[in-house]
């Protein structure tokens, strides 16, 4: 059994959900289901209606539990369901996707399908998969609305699994929603006064969140928050 957790899964994939099944089977044949859950995660819910999605997905693999060395922690979250598995040794794979965003064949059955690899912070391997049905000449608005929006959700709720297994998130950047919007608009050479009439808030309150945005980041520019927030994936340009 310990030979085949930490075989290599050779797969060459076109969409996320290939992926996700994928990894799933393997983990429910070589690892250990320690926690199930038949319902989705709310986080997950309240953003599949405010994006107008049909389906939300995350898996983490290989996440070091603290305190406990050769034992590492894998979950499956979404909107419909949570699995969480264990294993003595890391599961090792091979991921390639030749498309990060996919079109469906069709009008009728249009779709956009997104993956995003997550930043590793702790050795793990995550990926967030969002599906869309939405048709016509909106789509490409929308997908690219969506994955700017997702990327920000997406590591935030990485950041939050990761703190339930144990690591610390002092040294973790918390920038809140309204901090990130505030850098984002910046980053797109709006200035506080046109910042605060874009998102509907004083030119000093966009001030102050640029501040604090600045004092989360440890930098000691607004144009290096900036760029450090785009590094770490926080905000999309």
């Amino acid at each position: 059994m310990a030979g085949r957790r930490s075989a290599v899964l050779p797969y060459l994939l076109s969409s996320v959900w290939l992926m996700f099944e994928a990894l799933q089977a393997h983990l429910a044949g070589n690892c250990a289901l320690v926690a199930e859950r038949a319902e989705g995660v709310a986080f997950f819910l309240a953003a599949r209606h405010l994006y107008r999605l049909t389906s939300l997905n995350y898996i983490c693999i290989n996440i070091s539990v603290a305190e406990r060395p050769r034992y590492f922690v894998h979950c499956i979250y979404s909107d419909t369901r949570v699995r969480q598995f264990t294993s003595k040794e890391p599961v090792r794979f091979e991921f390639q996707n030749e498309n990060d965003v996919g079109l469906g064949d069709g009008a009728a059955r249009a779709s956009i399908q997104i993956t995003l690899p997550l930043n590793r912070r702790r050795g793990e391997t995550a990926f967030f998969g969002i599906a869309s049905a939405v048709q016509g000449a909106s789509q490409s608005e929308h997908a690219e609305t969506t994955l700017r929006e997702c990327r920000i959700l997406a590591n935030y709720f990485h950041g939050h699994v990761l703190r339930m297994h144990g690591h610390d998130a002092e040294h973790e950047i918390l920038v809140s929603a309204r901090e990130l919007d505030c850098l984002k608009w910046t980053a797109a050479g709006k200035t506080a006064l046109e910042a605060s009439i874009i998102l509907g808030i004083s030119e000093r309150t966009v001030r102050f969140h640029l501040n604090a945005a600045r004092e989360k980041l440890g930098c000691v520019t607004t144009t290096q928050a900036v760029a450090k927030a785009i590094v770490h994936q926080l905000i999309d340009i």
